[in-house]
Order: C-alpha cells, then sequence, then structure tokens
C-alpha cells in the first residue's frame, strides 16, 4: 500500500463514480479520516474523521498494523513500513544522503535522496525492486531516456553510477489525480524533513513556515509538495530538456540537480518586488501574483473545483489562474497575472 497512509478505493454507486481515500495519520491516537468525491461532479464531496464516540475502534495490533471495526464490520490493515527502508548497500555521493524509501500508488518503489552540496532532494528507482511497468528508450541514445508505458513517468538511466533518476512525470496524469501523478504524495508523513525544505525551498519562510514534518503553519493538512521533476506534455520536451543539460553539465551531482529541477525553488526570487510580500494584500498593491504565497492550496483545482475555499472566493475569476493560487486574488482582481 501507499507509504503516506492513504489506502485509496474507487466504485460505481448508481449514476455515481465515488473515489476517495481512507488515511491513517491519525491512527496512533485511535481515529480514521476519510475522504470521498464523485468523479463525474467534484463539486460532491466530503471528509469525516471517526474515532470512538461514532463507533470506529482503530487498534493498533503491532507495530504498522491496525485492526479497524466498523459497524460489524473488521478490517486488519497493515501500513507499507517496510517500504521506508533503505538498501545498505544503495551506492551514494559523499554529498548525498537517503531520507527514505517510499512507495507509491503507481506501484514503483522510489528512494528519496537529499544531495547536501546543491541543497536539493530527488528521488530515485529502488534498485532491487521489480518495476511495475516497462521501460522504453526514447530520444537520443546518448540522452540514456526511458519512460513507462503505462505510467508515463520518465527516467533518466545513469548506468555509469547505477541509477534510473525520476525527471518527467505526464501532465494528463498530475490533472486527473491518479495513480500516476508522481511520487510527492506518497512521501511519508511523520519525517523530520524541515532542515532540509526549508534549504530546498526558501519560499516557505514566507508562507508561514512549516512543522518538522513539512506541513504548513497557516494551512494545517497541507504540506510542501516535494516535486523535483519536470511535468510535460510531450516527449520531445523531455528530450530537448534533458539534451540540454546533459550537453551543460559534466559532474554527476550537477546533472542529477539540473535534471530535477524544481520550480518552487527559485519562487522566492520570482516575484519581481522590490522586498518580499508577507501577505498576499501586499502583493495586490504591485500588481503582482506571489507564486510562492499561494502554496498550500489544493493543487490542479478550475474554477468550478474550487468548492473548498471560502464563500468569498469567486470561482468563475480563477479558472484561467495556474494552480494554488491564494483565494483573495480571485476576488480582488481580474485574471491577468503575468
Amino acid at each position: 500500500y501507499p507509504s503516506e497512509r492513504y489506502y485509496y478505493y474507487r466504485f460505481p454507486l448508481g449514476e455515481r463514480m465515488v473515489s476517495g481515500n481512507l488515511r491513517f495519520t491519525g491512527a496512533e491516537d485511535g481515529l480514521l479520516h476519510a475522504g470521498y468525491f464523485d468523479v463525474y461532479d467534484q463539486s460532491a464531496m466530503g471528509t469525516i474523521t471517526l474515532g470512538p464516540n461514532d463507533g470506529c475502534i482503530v487498534t493498533e495490533m503491532s507495530e504498522g498494523v491496525y485492526d479497524v471495526q466498523f459497524r460489524g464490520r473488521r478490517v486488519i490493515f497493515e501500513l507499507a513500513l517496510e517500504m521506508l527502508k533503505v538498501p545498505d548497500d544503495l551506492e551514494l555521493l559523499p554529498e548525498e544522503r537517503a531520507v527514505t524509501g517510499l512507495l507509491d500508488e503507481s506501484g514503483h518503489r522510489f528512494i528519496l535522496v537529499w544531495n547536501e552540496s546543491q541543497e536539493c532532494l530527488y528521488y530515485i528507482l529502488h534498485p532491487d525492486a521489480l518495476v511495475p511497468d516497462v521501460l522504453v528508450p526514447f530520444g537520443p541514445p546518448e540522452d540514456h531516456t526511458l519512460v513507462g508505458r503505462e505510467s508515463r513517468f520518465v527516467f533518466y538511466d545513469d548506468e555509469t553510477a547505477g541509477r534510473r533518476l525520476l525527471v518527467g512525470v505526464w501532465r494528463r496524469n498530475i490533472m486527473d489525480n491518479n495513480y500516476f501523478d508522481g511520487p510527492f504524495d506518497q512521501v511519508p508523513p511523520r519525517l523530520p524533513l524541515k532542515p532540509m525544505l526549508e534549504r530546498a525551498y526558501p519560499y516557505i519562510k514566507w508562507r508561514g513556515g512549516i512543522n518538522e514534518h513539512g506541513v504548513f503553519n497557516e494551512r494545517p493538512g497541507e504540506r510542501v509538495a516535494i516535486t523535483p521533476y519536470a511535468t510535460y506534455d510531450r516527449l520531445t520536451e523531455m528530450s530537448a530538456f534533458v539534451g540540454g543539460v546533459i550537453d551543460s553539465t559534466r559532474a554527476r551531482s550537477d546533472r542529477w540537480a539540473a535534471l530535477t529541477y524544481d520550480s518552487k525553488r527559485d519562487f522566492h526570487e520570482r516575484s519581481g518586488l522590490p522586498a518580499h510580500p508577507q501577505t498576499i494584500g501586499d502583493a495586490l498593491l504591485h500588481n503582482q501574483h506571489v507564486i510562492y504565497l499561494s502554496q498550500g492550496w489544493p493543487a490542479n483545482h478550475q474554477g468550478d473545483l474550487s468548492r473548498a475555499w471560502p464563500a468569498t472566493h469567486q470561482a468563475v475569476l480563477s479558472a484561467t489562474w495556474p494552480p494554488n493560487h491564494d483565494t483573495s486574488t480571485s476576488t480582488t482582481r481580474e485574471a491577468t497575472q503575468p
């Protein structure tokens, strides 16, 4: 099962297709969280937290194994703790450190790596795990690029280092929020990530800061998305990108950091303002949309899907804005952001 403690489900219900998840992030406290929505009408959605007062009994049988009883039904769930382990013989550069293993909902096993000298994170395929897809070479042979036939994940196959680096995720899968939208949403929830994230993504200090596990202080439940890979529409885009990096870099560490560039790393430098604003209101005074202030909002929303926002949010104005923008920008400005 995925390593962020989410168990996904989907089933038909009359004319609807219900999709959602059970979340075990509160299992230690005897709580079970659930969320659901109609695939065909995503304005129909809901969440609930169940505990003893609701007749839901969550009991830890052993580490990572939970007995859940509710309305006469009993199911035993096993969290993917084994998937968090990193091979003892994993080859790393002196400046690298393996943060954790993780199991993506796509079935791929990854290892999240921190590069101290480059101050960045990236995902590599677990070298000993079965890959649940067929990886097909594409582009010039010297680019060493592979694409998953089903997942559409793009990897840089560095044979000299014995690793496959995740460098691209197909944009359509991200927009569909499906099992192949990238491993950012399966990073285990209880890791001490704060020091690394603050260095990798400096903008978060202007977004109200984060706690030890990367959750925004001003938006509980919303984590920093670790997305060190490109989002692409066509493989020709990935070929051009990877080829350019290979032509311009030689050292392994430099190349890996460039191939896994995350635009959020530079949010704090791209505001175009004389000083970093503290609120979105400050940004509006300069007629600027500041990307880093909007992190923490639901990803990939469109105007009619902004259902969880405050009543003052004018959804019709947000259709042409980028994902994760702040609500107040939609109520005080026309959609003419840079």
